[in-house]
C-alpha cells in the first residue's frame, strides 16, 4: 500500500468528547430545561388539579437535569418542587426537596446570590407548613440578610412576602411583638408601592389573628377591629382583580371574617369563590 493511500490510527477513530455520556455519547449539559415552559405547564396542570400530572411533569424535567448535567436547572426545578409538595402536604418529598436544593446552591457556590434568598425562603415555608417555625426563621433570616443587603434588586412584593412569613413563623413561636412588627413592614411596604390590595387585606387579617393570640382573654374587639375593617374595604375595592387568586383570598380570609363577627360578609366572600371558581363573573 502506498504511503497516499495508508490510514493512520487518527483517521479511524473519533475523538473522545469529555462532555459525552461514554455510553450514549450525548453531551452532559448540552440542553437546559425550560424553566419558564416548565413553570408555565405546572401551573396550568395544578390550576386544573391535576396534581398526579403535575407530579410526573416535575419528575420527568429533574430527570432531564440530572442527564444532562444541567444542575442550575435541577436547583430551580428543586425549588419548583418544595413549593408544589408542600401545597399537597406531603412533608417527605417537600423536606427532601429542601436538602436538595440547599446542597446544589453550595455546590453552585451560590450562598450569596438573590436566588438563594429565594431558595431560603422556599425552605422557611417549608418548615412553617410542617410545624418546624423555629427552623424556618433561620432559613427567612438568611433570606432576610441577602435581600435587604440588595435593595434595588429585590421586588417590593418579594420583601413584603419575606416579612410577612417571617412573621407568621414568628407568631407560631409565641413571639407576637416581633410577629406585629413584621406584620407592619409587610404592610409599609406593599403600601408604599401602591399595589398588593389582597396581600393587604391578608396582612390585616393576620393580624388581627396576633392580636388575639398576645392578649388573650383581655382581648376586646376594638383591638382587632380596625384590621378587620380596612381588610373588608380591601377586599371590597374596584381595582382589585376578581379572578382565580381573588377567589382564593375570599375562601381564605372567609373563615376569619366569620370569626369576629362579620358572618354575613363571610358568606359574601364565600359565594363570591365559589361563583369565580365555577366561570362565573361576579
Amino acid at each position: 500500500m502506498s504511503d497516499e493511500r495508508r490510514l493512520e490510527k487518527e483517521d479511524y477513530t473519533d475523538d473522545m468528547c469529555l462532555l459525552c455520556d461514554p455510553v450514549t455519547g450525548r453531551k452532559y449539559g448540552s440542553a437546559a430545561v425550560p424553566m419558564a415552559r416548565v413553570t408555565e405547564k405546572l401551573d396550568e396542570l395544578v390550576a386544573r388539579e391535576e396534581y398526579d400530572a403535575a407530579a410526573r411533569h416535575l419528575d420527568y424535567w429533574l430527570s432531564e437535569a440530572v442527564y444532562t448535567g444541567d444542575r442550575r436547572g435541577e436547583f430551580s426545578l428543586r425549588n419548583e418542587m418544595m413549593g408544589f409538595w408542600r401545597k399537597q402536604g406531603n412533608s417527605v418529598k417537600a423536606f427532601e426537596s429542601l436538602e436538595a436544593a440547599l446542597i446544589l446552591m453550595r455546590q453552585l457556590d451560590m450562598e450569596k446570590t438573590l436566588s438563594a434568598g429565594t431558595c431560603y425562603v422556599n425552605c422557611g415555608t417549608v418548615c412553617t407548613a410542617f410545624s418546624q417555625p423555629e427552623r424556618a426563621l433561620g432559613y427567612f433570616e438568611k433570606a432576610r440578610e441577602i435581600w435587604e443587603a440588595n435593595p434595588s434588586s429585590v421586588e417590593p412584593s418579594s420583601l413584603a412576602g419575606l416579612y410577612n412569613n417571617m412573621a407568621l413563623a414568628l407568631m407560631d413561636c409565641g413571639r407576637y411583638e416581633e410577629s406585629l412588627e413584621g406584620f407592619g413592614k409587610a404592610l409599609d411596604i406593599t403600601e408604599a408601592s401602591g399595589g398588593g390590595k389582597l396581600h393587604r387585606a391578608v396582612t390585616l387579617m393576620n393580624m388581627a389573628d396576633c392580636t388575639v393570640l398576645e392578649k388573650g382573654d383581655a382581648v376586646s374587639f376594638s383591638d382587632i377591629e380596625d384590621y378587620v375593617r380596612k381588610a373588608m374595604d380591601l377586599m371590597e375595592d374596584p381595582s382589585a382583580v376578581r379572578d382565580s387568586y381573588y377567589a382564593f383570598v375570599c375562601g381564605r380570609l372567609a373563615p376569619g371574617f366569620d370569626y369576629y363577627g362579620f358572618t354575613e360578609y363571610a358568606s359574601v366572600l364565600t359565594e363570591r369563590a365559589e361563583k369565580i371558581l365555577g366561570g362565573k363573573k361576579i
